[in-house]
């Protein structure tokens, strides 16, 4: 999971994050409350959930400042792809499995090889970021934890079912691989201690989400 805070927030519907995600250019800036102050500058793994559809998404982020009283909480910055799929696409898609997040890089050994980040994996499939997406769809790679021995991180065999500019889905062909699946209980491990966000109830049952005065944002690593 590499050194990442992990932090998942709850929303009721696709429409009310909507109406939490500030585009900025290439950026997308999300305010969560936390009067606790549990939540701390730096990166972070972010896992957005909606109630209705139940949808999950993950991206990774930073906590670029936060605000006190009365309205204490932190400011997220991401990239914008999340924006722009609800500007374009609407509303998440609900699936049969949890995707899990996770940082994690990846060697793929096929037609090319490269190492990618690792975006989210579930027991059939797994969805990976490049500098460039992978080019041919149906092409089969081999995927291996980057940094692990050769045994240890042999997820196994996977082929390419769909190219978005720099992201690209992989099914598994064998879903039961024990080395995917071991890796896949450590991650949701990992995700059952991260910290937990409920949207709150009195937070825009008027109209625009009550929030204080938006940082500056930067670019993103």
């Amino acid at each position: 999971m590499g050194g990442d805070a992990l932090l998942q927030y709850r929303f009721d519907s696709v429409d009310q994050l909507a109406r939490h995600l500030h585009p900025y250019g290439d950026a997308s800036l999300l305010f969560v409350r936390d009067e606790a102050a549990q939540i701390h500058a730096g990166r972070i793994l972010l896992e957005l959930q909606l109630r209705l559809p139940r949808a999950t998404t993950t991206s990774r982020a930073h906590v670029i400042a936060r605000s006190a009283a009365p309205l204490a909480g932190a400011w997220i910055q991401m990239d914008s792809r999340l924006s722009r799929h609800l500007q374009r696409r609407g509303p998440l898609t609900a699936r049969r499995e949890r995707r899990v997040g996770t940082s994690q890089m990846l060697q793929l050994c096929g037609p090319s090889e490269m190492v990618v980040e690792l975006v989210d994996v579930s027991r059939s499939g797994a969805r990976v970021r490049g500098v460039g997406a992978l080019v041919g769809v149906q092409e089969l790679y081999t995927l291996r934890l980057f940094g692990c021995k050769r045994m240890d991180g042999d997820l196994g065999t996977a082929r390419v079912v769909h190219v978005n500019d720099k992201e690209s889905g992989l099914r598994f062909t064998e879903p039961g691989n024990p080395r995917l699946q071991a890796f896949l209980a450590k991650v949701e491990s990992a995700w059952t201690s991260a910290r937990h966000v409920e949207h709150a109830r009195n937070c825009c049952i008027y109209g625009p989400p009550v929030e204080p005065v938006a940082p500056r944002i930067r670019t993103l690593n």
